[in-house]
């Protein structure tokens, strides 16, 4: 989204990122978008032009993301080939991905970058690490706070783990502290005629940045649409046929991990409630489904008898029909269940297969 696309000279996103890089990022006082000040921070301190910087820290971002989530499910005791299927499985998230190429001026991936690079923390056991990159992924986007619940629910022994619980409020408090600072030191100010005056036209917000405000206009609407039936974009519009499916293969193992994600997913969907995009939003839930995905192509695996090294052909399939595509963020559902029948086919096809050095006797 340059200056020759179209969308450009809409009044998004984009200008108010732009103008905060371009002065002060603190000094930006319409909400949210003022109190996300780390990506317009580093974009005004790197050396070329504000697109040229913006594009870097969106590539860096997603490129980061994907390594660190590999080791992710590394930690969560998935193989080699079904953790970089993983990886793939995040770069096939066109949501995740393909949008934030395009609008490249966007915070979401950092927000991933922190979000994982926190979740790492946890199941690593890096107590320090997860305060600190939490704490700076809020400068990010204020959703990377979504993931502190899963310090607990990861950790915890019991249902009630009171040391635990402790513990987790003690390292999520540097976060929520910053949180509270900088909703403190810049205040909104949408609205505010003398305010807007005195910033470009696109960059401002005319409307009240207020809970009640929010919910009226977004989140009422939004619980209708629900209630009407309308939720192919809260699943399968966002992940994919396959995303959606593959957790089914594996129940019993991804109740137990349900149950850990459970806060971070609802307050993940509770977000569209006060945002106006569905998918951009939701798609941040791909720290929780891609890992029960995985765990369903393991059984699978096992249930077929194929080497979990092929588990690799489906995503990766996915990742270059979406590339090749001149548009949308999907794969079509009809492709995509076609391609997920021809990889069952093969994995049927391939069940007696097994490297050769696997069939020599230790």
């Amino acid at each position: 989204m340059t200056e020759a696309d179209p969308d450009y000279a809409m009044p998004w996103d984009q200008h108010k990122y732009m103008f905060m890089a371009s002065h002060n990022p603190l000094d930006f006082h319409i909400a949210p978008f003022g109190w996300r000040v780390l990506n317009p921070l580093l974009a005004k301190m790197l050396p070329f032009d504000l697109a040229t910087n913006f594009s870097i820290l969106c590539f860096a971002g997603l490129w980061l993301t994907a390594i660190v989530l590999y080791f992710v499910l590394r930690r969560m005791e998935l193989s080699g080939p079904l953790a970089l299927a993983g990886l793939l499985f995040f770069l096939g998230l066109g949501w995740a991905t393909r949008l934030n190429l395009y609008d490249f001026w966007l915070t979401d991936p950092l927000a991933f970058l922190f979000a994982v690079g926190s979740f790492w923390s946890i199941l690593a056991g890096r107590d320090v690490l997860f305060a600190i990159l939490l704490a700076l992924g809020v400068t990010a986007k204020e959703s990377v706070v979504f993931v502190a619940p899963l310090y607990y629910t990861f950790h915890a022994r019991t249902f009630l783990d009171v040391g635990r619980l402790r513990r987790a409020c003690l390292l999520v408090a540097p976060a929520v502290f910053v949180l509270i600072l900088l909703r403190v030191m810049i205040v909104p100010l949408n609205g505010n005629a003398e305010y807007l005056a005195t910033i470009p036209e696109n960059a401002r917000d005319a409307n009240p940045y207020t809970v009640a405000w929010l919910f009226e206009s977004i989140g009422r609407p939004r619980i209708q649409e629900f209630l009407a039936g309308n939720v192919a974009p809260y699943w399968i519009g966002t992940f994919g046929v396959c995303l959606v499916l593959l957790p089914l293969f594996a129940v019993r193992r991804n109740l137990s991990l349900l149950v850990r994600f459970l806060p971070f997913l609802v307050l993940t969907y509770s977000s569209v409630l006060f945002a106006t995009n569905t998918s951009r939003l939701i798609v941040f839930a791909f720290l929780a489904v891609i890992p029960m995905a995985l765990h369903g192509m393991r059984r699978i695996s096992e249930r077929t008898g194929a080497d979990e090294r092929l588990s690799v052909a489906l995503p990766l399939v996915l990742f270059v029909i979406l590339l090749v595509r001149n548009d949308g963020y999907t794969v079509p559902p009809l492709t995509e269940s076609l391609v997920a029948l021809a990889f069952l086919a093969l994995l049927l096809q391939a069940k007696d297969w097994r490297p050769a050095a696997l069939l020599t006797r230790r």
